[in-house]
């Protein structure tokens, strides 16, 4: 089963910040892990890192690919791209921003010692050479689609302030190109961030931003409608009604491209080798009901982990309809009429409702003979 979340659902209380005397404080499920972008893609981490750094592309809302860093690029050929940089820039503690910067950045995300967890998404480049401080080659592997979205998550960081202080302090007090300068961090209370004066796009009208890890919605909710927050993220459905009927507080929601599915295993030895038997389990699942049930209709059903403002999606390719007499048939086609008994993994908190779903998708392969733990 695949379906995506309107990962976008936020509320936000409706007020003016007289003269900026007060800070944003936004609310999330969880605090950061690490303010260090080779180091870390997660929602929450990326919804502060973003703020500190830029990247080398800028992706708009819409999906499409803008100037960041670079302020052009062109692909010469089918596995190099050249890239001219914004000149007069410079990271918040006064080192110029170059191409030595990107090359660095690269560098940090491949080198193994590094063990980036987004080095595999940038495993396609092959190398960076630097003509000049604003010029420079990205050459790849083979030729690369996705090249300028990668290229737009490509979060610079300064080489000689990383050198100076090392990984570990970096991580906990960042320098970046981005509109807000990093300010103070106590881990698991509160993150603050400060407009940066001198940023290259003009200064952020909000001068400060405060980011609070708060796990539970209830507690997030319960704290905008006291005015203790300004902006929360992760609203649940069960939460949809009550949040638009609070006065002054507005829902707003997008569809994601966050695609959640249910990974199978073929390379164990199980039932899962058999295709008949992965047909089965997608037949088993009522996904409608799973949408509608869990979700209150914020979530679409789709064939793919790409949505249809990814590149590369197809709408040719209909959803598993639920069948489970279907299911049953090619269990017993598969020689598992009795069924089997299988481990179903899910994460708590991660993504929207994930317990419950995957709750609900035990009930329903377990209607069709399919144990589940």
């Amino acid at each position: 089963m695949r379906y995506f979340v309107r990962t976008g659902l936020l509320a936000l209380l409706l007020m003016v910040f007289v003269a900026n005397a007060q800070p944003l404080v936004v609310m999330q499920s969880a605090d950061a892990n690490t303010l260090d972008p080779t180091m870390n893609r997660e929602s929450p981490t990326f919804n502060v890192l973003i703020n500190i750094f830029d990247g080398l592309l800028f992706k708009e809302a819409d999906g499409t690919i803008s100037a960041g860093l670079a302020e052009s690029w062109q692909a010469e050929d089918d596995v190099t791209w050249s890239f001219t940089l914004r000149e007069g820039v410079t990271f918040h503690n006064g080192e110029a921003f170059t191409a030595d910067a990107v090359a660095f950045t690269v560098e940090r995300i491949l080198d193994e010692a590094t063990q980036s967890p987004i080095a595999r998404g940038f495993s396609f480049i092959d190398s960076v050479t630097v003509q000049d401080d604003y010029h420079l080659t990205i050459t790849t592997k083979s030729p690369q689609p996705l090249a300028e979205i990668y290229f737009s998550e490509l979060l610079i960081v300064p080489p000689a302030y990383f050198t100076e202080v090392g990984a570990e302090a970096f991580a906990n007090a960042p320098v970046g190109t981005g509109p807000y300068m990093f300010n103070s961090w106590t881990r698991d209370v509160e993150l603050s961030l400060t407009a940066n004066p001198d940023y290259w796009r003009g200064e952020a009208a909000i001068k400060d931003v405060v980011f609070k890890p708060v796990p539970e919605a209830i507690t997030r909710f319960s704290s905008l409608s006291a005015g203790e927050a300004d902006l929360i993220v992760s609203v649940p459905p069960s939460l949809v009604g009550t949040v638009e009927a609070t006065p002054g507080v507005s829902l707003k929601t997008v569809d994601s491209a966050r695609v959640v599915y249910i990974g199978m295993n073929t390379k164990k030895d199980s039932p899962l080798q058999d295709y008949r038997v992965r047909q089965a389990l997608n037949y088993a699942v009522d996904v409608d009901a799973i949408v509608e049930g869990i979700f209150g209709g914020l979530a679409t059903p789709t064939t793919t982990v790409l949505t249809d403002i990814d590149f590369g999606y197809t709408p040719d390719v209909s959803p598993y309809p639920y069948d489970p007499e279907k299911a049953r048939e090619l269990l017993a086609e598969a020689g598992y009429a009795d069924g089997f008994t299988i481990e179903l993994g899910t994460p708590n908190g991660r993504y929207v409702n994930d317990v419950q779903v995957a709750q609900a998708v035990k009930a329903q392969l377990e209607a069709v003979g399919v144990t589940v733990d």
